[in-house]
């Protein structure tokens, strides 16, 4: 498993150009040189990676407790794709739009977060903010990221209910979960009927879904295997935590790593 933690940092520097790597000579642990990376990925190329790792670094890590936040990557609602979604007792989606992006789906998805989540924010790149101040609507939050590698606020979100879609929520909910929701509303429905079903979802309050629906996605979330050492990860590295699949063994073997001598590293088995 060493090696394979090994293998990892050798073939991270594949990723990198000149520029970013620029500025590293001096680390000498692999934790001050995931460090450094981090610092000159903000200064030349911060991309949807970047973007997350300060996310997560600055909202789940700074501001709470990481076992107490349930994150989803990805997170598929309708036709669209929340890049982050973080659910404690509400969910917050985060949409990324780096400079590479543009605004021109951002409508579409507002709109598709707005059916399954009340919070809903947009970081992005500094061109994109005085054209998303007057185009997405004044319930979205809209932040940039700062030369101090933190957020900057231009607009907090404000909680908005109208959008939500009973129908939209069941249809993200695996099945154990929408019939918990079925059997405490209705305990002799017929839920081998899914055209019952789907007629009792539709009656619902979608407030009382959605509240149904954040508690069912935090328990599913927490119950996903954890890094126990999590506080003590580089930025660089906390995206990697959440949102790749590896065992508890190969993390021990790359946390351990972490503070050894980056040539020792690099140039073992080379």
């Amino acid at each position: 498993m060493a090696d394979d933690a090994s293998s990892a940092v050798r073939n991270f520097g594949r990723f990198l150009d000149g520029d970013v790597l620029k500025g590293t000579e001096g680390s000498s642990t692999v934790r001050e040189l995931l460090e450094q990376i981090h610092l000159q990925l903000s200064r030349h190329r911060p991309d949807e990676y970047f973007y997350k790792s300060v996310l997560l670094d600055r909202i789940v890590r700074g501001s709470f407790r990481p076992h107490t936040v349930a994150v989803f990557n990805e997170h598929r609602v309708r036709k669209s794709r929340a890049d982050l979604v973080f659910v404690r007792h509400e969910g917050v989606v985060y949409e990324v739009k780096t400079g590479l992006d543009d605004l021109a789906k951002a409508p579409a998805q507002i709109a598709d977060y707005y059916s399954s989540f009340t919070h809903v924010n947009l970081v992005l790149d500094r061109r994109h903010v005085e054209r998303a101040l007057h185009v997405v609507p004044s319930s979205v939050g809209i932040m940039t990221l700062n030369r101090s590698r933190g957020l900057t606020i231009h607009r907090r979100s404000v909680k908005f209910t109208a959008g939500l879609s009973s129908v939209a929520m069941f249809d993200a909910m695996r099945r154990d979960e929408y019939l918990e929701l079925l059997s405490a509303a209705d305990r002799d429905l017929d839920v081998s009927s899914h055209k019952s079903v789907l007629q009792k979802i539709e009656s619902m309050d979608p407030v009382e879904v959605h509240s149904h629906y954040m508690a069912a996605l935090r328990r599913r979330g927490l119950a996903r295997p954890r890094i126990k050492d999590i506080a003590d990860l580089p930025a660089a590295l906390l995206p990697a935590a959440y949102l790749y699949k590896m065992t508890a063994r190969q993390w021990g073997a790359l946390i351990n790593l972490l503070d050894r001598d980056v040539m020792d590293v690099l140039e073992r088995d080379s």
